[in-house]
């Protein structure tokens, strides 16, 4: 009898485990995700500004390579006798797994002690308020203040997104400390330089108190005028896990061994933002797709490795550059080393912004293209020491 695999999540690191499954016989594959459609993460700061991004329909993905989809929400999971239960649209219901890849990935943060921050600001995760939100964009009339919380990336990619798009708007960006401190000098005053030629202002060393309605307001008792607010104050992962009796680290990720193996329930690999890389044996993780679909690539082979009795391989990874869109005509690529730490040399503008681009496709392109021919197409960085 086939192996059931379970796939919990369908973001990037799930995606790309389901690509290179599609290269093993023998295993039978479930997805899980509470969307239909594949979420291009990446994108969703395009999405939110007004254009127009891809659908892809996990069914359409999958099932023509016969693995099964199934949309549903987990509610729990009973890791000593590896089963899940799902909340889908048909009610609720149970599921065995041999093997689950947990991957359920992360989301914008929500539990910060900011009063209104649940009522009153976006969130850049799929679903009916980011609509939401897109829809607001597009109606705000000219002068309307946007205020991003976080300077982070995703907070710069979205405000300088918002502007190019809609250059009526006054965009601000906002920041608990000093900005851009992760990119080299010259790199952050690159940075700096287009978000003062796009006309998008920005506040350091503000720590935000407060959100109502139309205002935002700071530790310092100072305020600023606020039509829209945009949440992009960091990731945090789901509690499910925890809650489940995995062990986990303090901010819910599960911990695991060089394998991407739950130490607690070994049948358990965890992947993407939902893990806690061991720091032995390869770089500290950034939550993004840079590390996930290594990860969902990475667990696909070891199963295959399981399966067959072939020797393991530790997982190893390590970074290459951060790329950063600052619209569709700007961008930065800071190139940095195994452990994510900034070098010298970056590139910019037009030349920046296509490459961001190309990994964007990228990060769809090569797990299609490795579903429909069943071929190991993904590669990525393993430094022998880190």
């Amino acid at each position: 009898m086939k192996p059931q695999i379970v796939i919990a999540g369908g973001g990037y690191a799930g995606l790309f485990a389901a690509a290179r499954l599609r290269k093993y016989s023998g295993m039978k594959v479930t997805l899980i995700d509470a969307n239909e459609h594949f979420v291009q993460r990446v994108r969703l700061h395009e999405y939110l500004a007004g254009r127009s991004v891809e659908r892809l329909a996990y069914r359409d993905l999958l099932e023509p390579h016969g693995m099964d989809f199934v949309q549903g929400r987990i509610q729990s999971i009973q890791p000593d006798q590896q089963t899940l239960v799902l909340d889908s649209p048909e009610g609720s219901r149970i599921l065995h797994y041999d093997w689950l890849l947990y991957a359920l990935g992360s989301r914008t943060q929500r539990s910060q002690n900011i009063p209104g921050l649940l009522e009153h600001a976006f969130t850049l995760d799929a679903g009916p308020a980011l609509d939401r939100a897109r829809e607001v964009l597009q109606t705000l009339p000219a002068g309307s203040p946007v205020v991003v919380m976080g300077a982070g990336l995703t907070g710069l990619e979205s405000a300088t997104e918002i502007k190019e798009i809609h250059p009526h708007l006054d965009v601000t960006l906002v920041d608990a400390g000093r900005a851009f401190t992760g990119y080299t000098p010259k790199a952050e005053q690159e940075i700096r330089r287009v978000l003062k030629k796009l006309n998008i202002h920005l506040h350091e060393n503000k720590t935000i108190a407060r959100v109502t309605v139309d205002r935002l307001g700071f530790t310092d008792q100072s305020e600023i005028p606020c039509a829209l607010a945009i949440n992009c104050l960091g990731f945090e992962v789901p509690s499910l896990a925890r809650d489940s009796g995995i062990r986990t680290a303090k901010n819910g990720q599960i911990q695991v061994d060089p394998y991407l193996r739950s130490l607690s329930h070994p049948r358990i690999l965890a992947l993407g933002d939902a893990a806690e890389l061991d720091s032995s044996s390869t770089a500290a993780q950034r939550m993004s797709c840079a590390s996930a679909c290594p990860m969902g690539t990475y667990a696909a082979d070891l199963l295959h490795r399981l399966q067959s009795g072939k020797k393991l391989i530790t997982f190893r990874f390590g970074f290459t550059g951060r790329c950063i869109s600052l619209g569709r005509r700007a961008g930065i690529l800071q190139f940095v080393n195994a452990k994510d730490q900034p070098l010298q040399r970056f590139f910019r503008g037009r030349l920046a912004a296509w490459i961001k681009e190309m990994v964007c496709l990228g990060t769809v392109k090569v797990p299609l293209w490795e579903l429909r021919w069943g071929v190991a197409l993904y590669r990525w960085y393993q430094p022998k020491d880190v």
